[in-house]
């Protein structure tokens, strides 16, 4: 007797799980070249994927306003569909620690302002520079450290003896240690939207991500 074909089910086809874009607007080069390397090491296995938005050689691109804007015209004008996903801006303290028209760290806080009356835009602020995340990718990070790596140049030596000291200009080594650098960074955070002391709320849009540190 002749085997009988089993008619195809079009619901026992596979789903995979929704991938959830984040679209994030960095000051600087080195931002982005870490977020492409977090895409690229976590992005297939926790369904996410991190589109950066570098800034452009222009006057201005780089202020929080200018980052800002940049990430509001991305959204604005591409094909992808970003209403159910995540807008998120990387800024630093140490350019705009100052006193502006609208007071302490004025262009920050207005920034801030800005984000609060916009659907699922998120401010990450690293003081004094995005560099002092990676420092927190080491282990033995802790605030007696930050507070003597608390200059933007110290912060930047850091890394780099910390990128010679691991061998890897690619990261990987970096982001074994994602889960250090996250207990880090809440066991500095103060809970102020603006840090005053050194620390990064760079470990909020990990966390978004939902990453296990052992894939």
């Amino acid at each position: 007797m002749g085997r009988k074909n089993k008619p195809f089910n079009r619901d026992e086809t596979p789903k995979l799980p929704f991938r959830k874009v984040f679209l994030i607007a960095t000051e600087g080069k080195t931002e982005g070249k870490y977020l492409s390397k977090l895409n690229e090491r976590f992005g297939d296995i926790a369904r996410f994927e991190i589109i950066p938005i570098p800034p452009i050689e222009k006057d201005g691109s780089s202020s929080p306003k200018g980052v800002l804007n940049r990430l509001n015209k991305e959204k604005k004008n591409s094909n992808k569909n970003y209403k159910d996903n995540d807008c998120w801006l990387f800024l630093d303290v140490d350019r705009w620690d100052k006193t502006g028209e609208v007071g302490r760290c004025g262009k920050l806080q207005e920034v801030i302002t800005l984000c609060e009356g916009k659907n699922n835009y998120n401010i990450a602020i690293s003081n004094p520079c995005f560099e002092v995340w990676l420092c927190m990718h080491q282990n033995n990070f802790d605030e007696k450290r930050a507070n003597k790596k608390c200059t933007p140049q110290e912060c930047k030596d850091c890394f780099g003896a910390l990128r010679k000291e691991i061998g890897d200009t690619d990261y990987e080594t970096l982001l074994s240690n994602l889960q250090s650098a996250v207990e880090n960074a809440r066991r500095l955070e103060n809970n102020h939207k603006i840090p005053d002391k050194p620390g990064s709320s760079v470990y909020k849009l990990v966390e978004e991500l939902q990453i296990d540190n052992n894939s």
